[in-house]
Order: structure tokens, then sequence, then C-alpha cells
């Protein structure tokens, strides 16, 4: 036993002596969270003021709604106003900065409609926008399928339920919650402390 307390005295007293180590001690913790928080920050200071969008739907899907998460809805007509149209609308007029453009369905198929849908910004849409256009043609889409089959979208609604499992570890002396979160964290940070002595 005697000579592998020797070896891992040296090992420890030779790593620990080392300039990287010290330095990535202090740093490696702070590079960590900073890469951790970058993306949240990075998209926090991107976030800017609501798009004011004009909408061009040829399939009839939105019923007008004038705002989503991060941006004003304004509808054309898709008899009058043409994709083309629309765009020009978007480069000439200063206070519309996108286009979101449903086109008409092919073979009467209407997912065409909301798989091809288009959102043209002048800049880089804010985060979640997409997002946010796609769940609102996922939503009425969803419930005019509904009503074509004589269905209530409103029963539909309160017919949902939530569930909640509790975990339990069984032991002999009876049952505690689990606490697999508590595991796996303390787990992910002793795998980056074994990382760090390891290759530092």
């Amino acid at each position: 036993m005697k000579p592998f307390l020797l070896v891992a005295q040296r090992e420890i007293t030779t790593r620990v002596r080392k300039k990287s180590f010290l330095v990535m001690t202090l740093l490696g913790p702070m590079l960590f969270v900073g890469l951790m928080l970058a993306p949240a920050l990075i998209a926090m200071s991107s976030e800017s003021e609501d798009l004011n969008l004009i909408v061009v739907d040829h399939s009839y899907v939105l019923p007008g709604t004038p705002k989503v998460e991060g941006a004003n809805l304004a509808y054309f007509d898709p008899k009058e106003v043409s994709e083309e149209q629309a765009l020009e609308l978007v480069r000439t007029r200063e206070d519309v900065d996108g286009l979101l453009y449903v086109p008409e369905s092919v073979n009467n198929d209407p997912e065409y409609s909301l798989k091809n849908a288009k959102l043209y910004t002048l800049e880089t849409a804010p985060l979640g926008v997409a997002s946010e256009l796609e769940g609102l043609l996922e939503r009425f889409a969803y419930e005019g399928k509904l009503r074509h089959f004589g269905v209530d979208p409103a029963v539909v609604t309160k017919a949902k339920s939530e569930a909640s499992v509790q975990a339990f570890e069984l032991s002999d002396e009876g049952s505690e919650a689990s606490g697999t979160e508590i595991k796996t964290a303390a787990g992910f940070f002793a795998g980056i402390l074994i990382y760090m002595f390891t290759f530092l």
C-alpha cells in the first residue's frame, strides 16, 4: 500500500505545483458557468421591440389574431395581395418588419399550406417568433379539423388532464423520495472534477 501512497502523493504534488492546474482550478468553474449562461444572455440582449408582420394567409386557417409573442400581425386579403406584392411592401414601408406567407393548398391538401408557410424578415427574427407562429397555425388548424368532424374544441380542452408521478425508493426501513435529479447532478459534477484532475 505504501508504494501506491507514495506515487499518489508525488502525482498530486507534481500537478498542484503546475501553474496550469492553479489557473484552471480557478478559471475552469467560471468558464463552465459562462458557457452555460452565454446563450441565455445573448438571447436576452438580442430581444427587441415586437415585429410588425404582414400576414397573407391563403389557407384561411388564421382567424385574424392580432398578436403573438414577439410580433404584431396585420392581415391582408390573399385575393388582392400576392407574395411578391407583400414582399415589396416589406421592403418599402418603414412600419413593416416582415411577412408571414401561408400558400394555397395543393390537391386540396390543407397540410401542404401548414408545412410550407414562410416567414420573411428584414433582419434576424427574435428568438421564438417562428415557433410562436407555428404554434398559432397548428392550434387553429387543429381546432378547424375538430369542427369539421363535429367536435367542439372547448370540450376537448376540458377533457385534457395532467398527471404527476412521484418517485420513491424502497429500502428495509420503508420508502423515501427518490433523489434521481440530485444524484445525476452530483455525478455530472464529479465527472467534471475527474476530467479536470486527469487532464490538467
